[in-house]
Order: structure tokens, then C-alpha cells, then sequence
């Protein structure tokens, strides 16, 4: 197997690194996008935080594949959901909301604490979406003005048909809320030609800088929507933010370090080029579902639902419960993987390719899981 990324990828590890990551985020980080933080103590009103600001907008637009402004929230990326619904959605509106894993069911939480009148179109875990489920649900209730999912689910590995989805929507009058959380930066994401509504992704899983940033995007009709609605909120109105954008600045005291990271992350996928990052995750998930089979084990999901960036793995068969695998994996090899989250949570283990993971980082995982199994 060829992996394009590789040679990048082992240009950018520390030498001295003496753990590998290989969870569904948070993403070990390059050593250069933590150097870079070292001398981020600039005031945010200066003209170096104005070329900073500029720069990231810059290259997030090319990695979320969008001429539309992207806006930079020093939180999690929750808050970004968060930030989407305060200012887009009204409480006598309904959304359909996708729920296939334990973070969706965080998402249909964030609308319900908005008093947004939260339709959930329950998926079974093991099975996967698909555009024909959600076109039947919207055929049945004319009512609803929105559709939220999870581009990835990282609680199975389970990946949304984004553009087949988009279209569903877009046939039926609705905008389409993503929480891209995981999959921006490894899997492919079209943010202007899927005509996506509004989207909030983090820096901290295949963009490969540390958490506390998200990144908010909304499509011209979502905007459009917010300005009739008038401010919302205050720390999250992203109409100030929009304000601010124009002067190069952010409304608040940013969390000025990650910003610096978040530029170096961004300038590293660009060297490598979005297509070829997206590839590389890809080739490295499949090599590592290829390498399980010979050790007995499957994803806890169909394959043709499998998603590039984290592989939910079936250990139920096996004598030995997920969270002594990981423990074991951790303590005798250095191998940190994640157990299951939420009600499957000793039935499968959970198997992150993100960010700088190489083909060589694969081969590692599967030896040491032979070993422990």
C-alpha cells in the first residue's frame, strides 16, 4: 500500500516522542504547532494578530473547501454547536436530529436546551445512515426547517453520506446542521459545493492542534435567516463576531496561543496538500481494518459506513472486556486506543487514524493488539 502522507507525516513527529496517539482525538500534536506558541504573547488588537487573523482565515477556507467566512470561537467545539443554534434556530422551530451514537444524542442535547422543538430520528449504533432514511423522515413531517447529524460519529466510527444528505435537504427546503467535529481535515468535506447550512468542526482531531478552538461556518441562507432574527446572546452572537471579522479581529480576548497553533497546523496541511491528508487517512483506516481481520476482529458497523478517522472495533466475542485492552495496550506498550462511550462501552474498542498517523503507526497498533489478545 502506497500512503502518500507518509513521508510528511515522519518529517513532522519529534524525535523524542515517546507515546503513540491513536485515539479518536484529542490528536497528538506536531511538535513545531506547540513550539509556535512559545512567543504568542501579542496584544489582539495589533496588526500581528490582524495578519494572523488573515492567514487562518485564509487556509481554513481552503481546507473547509468555502469562500464564506469562517469564524474562530475560543471554545470546544460544542460551543460551536451551541453558537449555531442560539443564533440560527428559534424555540417554535423543529429540527430533525440524526442520533446513531452517544454524540448525537449530545447534539439533540444541545437543542433541547435551546427549547428547539428536537425531532430524533433514532439510527440503530451497529447499522449506519443513509440519505433514503432521513428523505422518508422529512416526506412525513412538512414541519421541520432543519436536519442535524454527525458527519462522524467517533462513539461507533460511523460516517454520514454528507452530499447525498445535502441533497435530500436541499430537495425538501431544509438546511442541513453538521457537527463535523472529527471529520474536518480527513475526510472529504465540501462546505460550498454540498451547499452545507451550517457546520462546527474542532482543531483538536485530524487538524492536529490542540483543543479549545472551533470553527463555525454558515452558508449565505442560514446568514440570511440569523439577521432576521436579530442579536443572540452575547459571548456567541456571531453577527459581533461578523462585525469584528471585518477589522481582522475577534470580539473577545481569543485564546491567542491555539491561534498560533492553529496557523502552524494549518500551514503543515497545506505542505501536504488537503487531498493527499484525506487520502492518507483513508489508506491508513482501511490497513488497519485489513489488519484486524487477521486478528479475528470487525468493525462494530457494516465497512461501506466505515469512516476514515476512528474504527469502532467488535471485541464482544473476546474474553477480555475493552477497558483492560486499552489499559494493557497503554501500560505495556505506550499505545494509548480509547474503549467504547455510552451504552456499548465494554463491548468494542475504539481505534483513531488521525492526523499524523502513518502506515507505520498502524502496524505498531495491530502487533501490540496481537500481542495482548
Amino acid at each position: 500500500m502506497s500512503l502518500l502522507g507518509d513521508s510528511i507525516t515522519a518529517s513532522i513527529l519529534s524525535a523524542d516522542r515517546k507515546r503513540l496517539g491513536m485515539l479518536p482525538g484529542p490528536t497528538y500534536v506536531p511538535e513545531s504547532v506547540m513550539d509556535v506558541m512559545k512567543n504568542s504573547n501579542i496584544y489582539h488588537r495589533s496588526e500581528e494578530f490582524h495578519t494572523l487573523f488573515n492567514q487562518i482565515q485564509e487556509d481554513l477556507k481552503y481546507v473547509f473547501k468555502t469562500d464564506r467566512s469562517i469564524y474562530v470561537l475560543t471554545s470546544s467545539g460544542t460551543g460551536g454547536l451551541e453558537a449555531i443554534v442560539s443564533n440560527y434556530l428559534r424555540s417554535n422551530e423543529k429540527v430533525l436530529v440524526v442520533v446513531n451514537g452517544y454524540f448525537s444524542q449530545e447534539l439533540a442535547s444541545v437543542l433541547e436546551a435551546y427549547k428547539i422543538r428536537c425531532s430524533r430520528l433514532e439510527v440503530d449504533w451497529k447499522s449506519g445512515v443513509t440519505a433514503d432514511v432521513v428523505h422518508s423522515a422529512l416526506k412525513k413531517d412538512s414541519e421541520i426547517k432543519s436536519v442535524a447529524i454527525a458527519h462522524v460519529e467517533t462513539s461507533t466510527g460511523s460516517r454520514a453520506p454528507l452530499k447525498e444528505l445535502s441533497k435530500v435537504c436541499e430537495e425538501h427546503g431544509v438546511s442541513l446542521i453538521v457537527d463535523a467535529e472529527s471529520a474536518v481535515g480527513g475526510e472529504e468535506f465540501r462546505f460550498d459545493e454540498w451547499n452545507l447550512g451550517a457546520v462546527s468542526a474542532g482543531t483538536q482531531k485530524c487538524i492536529c492542534s490542540p483543543p479549545g478552538l472551533a470553527l463555525v461556518s454558515l452558508n449565505e441562507q442560514v446568514w440570511d435567516e440569523i439577521c432576521k432574527k436579530g442579536k443572540s446572546g452575547f459571548y456567541f452572537d456571531l453577527q459581533r463576531y461578523q462585525e469584528y471579522s471585518k477589522k481582522r479581529e475577534t470580539p473577545f480576548t481569543p485564546a491567542i496561543p491555539l491561534f498560533f497553533a492553529l496557523r502552524e497546523s494549518l500551514r503543515l496541511i497545506r505542505e501536504e496538500g488537503i487531498e493527499n491528508r484525506i487520502r492518507r487517512h483513508s489508506e491508513c483506516s482501511e490497513r488497519l481494518r485489513d489488519g484486524l481481520k487477521s486478528l479475528g476482529l470487525h468493525s462494530y458497523i457494516p465497512l461501506e459506513f466505515c469512516s476514515n478517522v476512528c474504527t469502532a472495533v467488535d471485541i464482544s466475542e473476546k474474553k477480555i472486556p475493552s477497558s483492560e485492552i486499552v489499559r494493557r495496550l497503554s501500560s505495556e506498550y505506550g499505545i494509548d486506543i480509547a474503549s467504547g462511550i455510552g451504552s456499548i462501552k465494554e463491548q468494542i474498542i475504539r481505534i483513531g487514524t488521525m492526523g499524523t498517523v502513518s502506515s507505520s503507526d498502524i502496524d505498531l497498533t495491530l502487533d501490540a493488539l496481537r500481542k495482548v489478545l
